[in-house]
């Protein structure tokens, strides 16, 4: 009886040692997520939801550390994702988003709609920053925002730097709660983006307090 059960405790290393070398059953590659930086929303003229994307490395052998954007339509949130996913052939990864940013056709009934939709998705931070532009979104991410590598982490920098109270960055979930509310106590930050595709902070306006 002893020796059967020295038997069993010498084997049970053995039968834990495939689970050691399989590794993270969960574990994503590099090679397969889209790391994404911003995300951005216009309304085409067809009544579908153009999602943009700002990658935080190029593709196809182009120079790692730079962003790339990417652009695709659906009826829905999800069918554009998965359209982008299709295009991209990877899998969108959402830890990284620093910016969420609302653009041309998107009206305000829209941009209420789908702010709800975003905070209630566990892949996103509710206190990732918001912002809307009346250019396309899709030309403002592909734009250039002074020496910044990304125009997403660029543009949430200079509101960072700005900023003179302690109120921070507006963000999603600052939007939803005026939503709420129904008292807009603070502007969503605009931004615009010119023909030489140099991207801008609009003018701010007096905020209420």
């Amino acid at each position: 009886m002893q020796m059967k059960t020295k038997q069993v405790i010498l084997l049970m290393p053995l039968l834990f040692l495939p689970l050691l070398l399989a590794g993270c059953w969960d574990k994503q590659e590099l090679r397969d997520i889209a790391i994404v930086l911003g995300l951005g929303f216009d309304c085409t003229e067809a009544g579908e939801l153009q999602l943009t994307v700002e990658l935080a490395q190029r593709e196809n052998g182009a120079d790692s550390g730079e962003s790339v954007c990417f652009t695709a339509c659906g009826e829905t949130r999800q069918a554009a994702e998965e359209a982008l996913e299709q295009l991209l052939d990877k899998q969108l990864f959402w830890g990284n988003l620093s910016l969420l940013l609302f653009g041309q056709g998107v009206s305000y009934s829209d941009m209420a709609a789908m702010t709800l939709t975003l905070y209630q998705d566990d892949r996103i931070n509710s206190a990732t920053p918001l912002f809307r532009s009346d250019d396309p979104a899709a030309a403002v991410l592909n734009g250039h925002f002074g020496e910044a590598a990304y125009v997403s982490q660029g543009l949430v920098q200079a509101v960072e730097r700005d900023q003179r109270d302690s109120t921070g960055v507006y963000c999603l979930a600052d939007h939803l709660e005026q939503l709420v509310n129904g008292v807009a106590e603070r502007e969503v930050p605009t931004v615009g983006v010119n023909e030489a595709g140099e991207v801008y902070l609009e003018a701010k306006r007096d905020n209420k307090r």
